[in-house]
């Protein structure tokens, strides 16, 4: 399960960085979106599996805390992204953001996975 969600954290990654080097062509750009919602709803089942398995006595509950934590990035990314455009940055400069997110992202889940290790 960790494994698909590295490979999916890392590919929005990089489909990121590939929208912020080549996204100021409009039709490249607007080709890419296809890839980029790819792979950023490529991470909704390995992370809601992974969750509600750590959650087995509470799975709804997990369901539910899932749901609440993608809205809450939703909200969280267009907060950063609008202190972003407030601070003078350019909409170019979106996509390389959202690909510091996501390698943070991948950070977050080797430490998670690393404590979960040591526990055991």
């Amino acid at each position: 399960m960790d494994r698909t969600l590295y490979v999916a954290l890392t590919a929005l990654a990089l489909a990121l960085v590939v929208l912020f080097a080549f996204g100021g062509t409009s039709w490249f750009a607007f080709a890419w979106m296809f890839v980029l919602g790819a792979t950023g709803f490529s991470i909704i089942p390995p992370l809601a599996s992974k969750l509600i398995g750590a959650a087995s006595e509470a799975p709804h509950l997990a369901a539910t805390v899932n749901i609440a934590g993608f809205q809450l990035a939703n909200a969280a990314g267009a907060w950063i992204g609008s202190i972003a455009l407030s601070g003078g940055s350019s909409v170019a400069v979106l996509p390389a953001i959202g690909a510091v997110l996501a390698v943070g992202a991948v950070l977050l889940l080797f430490l998670s996975t690393r404590t979960a290790k040591q526990a055991a």
